[in-house]
């Protein structure tokens, strides 16, 4: 088979040269010593270093990799990591991308300065500029540095965009404050990062391991033995003491019972989910308005059952708004009565309801 002798489109599958000839390079593969085009561009075919490449003539998705400056809003927050969609890639913004989206923010890649609480750095909904340290096997960030952190953030209360003033946030609206890592161009209106930059950032080296015995390794702590002779020692004087009589045990402990085992339980599954915050927004005399953090639709759609099973309940309804930027949202009306003993009483009712779920389970697994 003859190679082509100018660049020429080609599309993919078709040959373009013969394995003995040229290498397969960008855009190509080889199959029973023929070299075919892998994807829709133009051919080149190197004579110098005998490699075949087809360039494409089309955008291609972008791929994140290491040292990548991303733009990307918070999707979840826990104590310790944060999880972060990634939305675009600063050198190249109108390019789709077309790897793994979803990046993790660890506790310790967020600030230079020590965070105690992941959730008082960051915000659900927030856009934030970071850097791409690795992408296998998963997409990690960080946001160490004066140029990364957040850039836009929303106030918790009413939604407005707030505003930076000295080294924390400020609603313009409700005064709401938050202090949280910000970027140094927070509200400037740069999602993306300005070039200086691009053109400065070096992504920090790994620090190689210490080897076993090498200086700057700390010695692993070892309980320090007791001489031989010392043993004997002590052996000759238990002997010496033969008369002396050793003192009574202990009493055994009692077991404990069913109920003390399920309040551990419930104690350790408490500790394990994410905390449930509840702010009241309006309040009259025979209706209320209140925010829930923290859960979903499946505790308020129960919550709302259970108040209308009361005929003082005139209307129980609730709005979920942004699944990332808004909180869930209750409203209740009532008559004869105060609206906050229902929403009490609704409480009690599921408490009890839960409870009862929790002993028949216990019981059920247990035989």
């Amino acid at each position: 088979m003859a190679a082509p002798t100018a660049p020429s489109l080609v599309f993919p599958g078709d040959e373009i040269a013969i394995a003995e000839e040229f290498i397969p390079g960008d855009g190509t593969y080889e199959e029973n010593g023929t070299v075919y085009a892998a994807r829709l561009g133009r051919l080149e075919l190197d004579t110098s270093d005998f490699i075949a490449k087809v360039h494409a003539v089309t955008k291609e998705p972008l791929i994140l990799k290491a040292g990548d400056i991303v733009i990307g809003t918070v999707q979840a927050v826990r104590p310790t990591m944060a999880i972060v969609e990634v939305r675009a890639v600063s050198a190249q913004p109108n390019r789709q991308i077309g790897s793994d989206t979803n990046g993790t923010l660890h506790i310790s890649k967020v600030s230079e300065h020590y965070v105690d609480n992941l959730e008082d750095a960051l915000k659900l909904g927030a856009v934030l500029r970071a850097v791409v340290l690795e992408t296998k096997p998963a997409v990690q960030l960080s946001t160490k540095g004066p140029e990364f952190g957040i850039l836009k953030l929303y106030c918790a209360r009413c939604r407005n965009v707030m505003e930076k003033r000295g080294s924390g946030l400020v609603c313009p609206e409700c005064d709401w404050k938050e202090t949280v890592k910000l970027a140094a161009d927070y509200g400037s209106g740069h999602l993306v990062a300005p070039q200086e930059y691009i053109d400065a950032y070096v992504p920090p080296p790994r620090a190689p391991a210490l080897a076993r015995g090498a200086p700057g390794r700390r010695a692993p702590r070892r309980r320090p033995r007791r001489a031989s002779a010392a043993r004997a020692h002590g052996r000759a004087r238990r002997r010496r003491r033969g008369a002396r009589r050793r003192p009574a045990p202990a009493p055994a402990r009692r077991p404990r019972k069913a109920p003390r085992r399920s309040q551990r339980r419930r104690r350790r599954w408490r500790r394990s989910v994410t905390r449930m915050e509840i702010s009241l927004l309006k309040k009259t005399e025979n209706a209320l308005e209140i925010e829930v953090k923290g859960e979903n639709e499946t505790l308020l759609n129960l919550l709302k059952q259970h108040l209308l099973k009361s005929e003082k309940v005139v209307s129980a309804t609730y709005l979920m708004g942004h699944p990332f930027l808004d909180n869930p949202k209750l409203y209740l009306e009532v008559k004869g009565g105060k609206p906050e003993a229902q929403l009490k009483q609704a409480a009690k009712e599921l408490r009890t309801l839960f409870d009862e779920l929790e002993t028949q389970v216990i019981r059920a697994t247990s035989k």
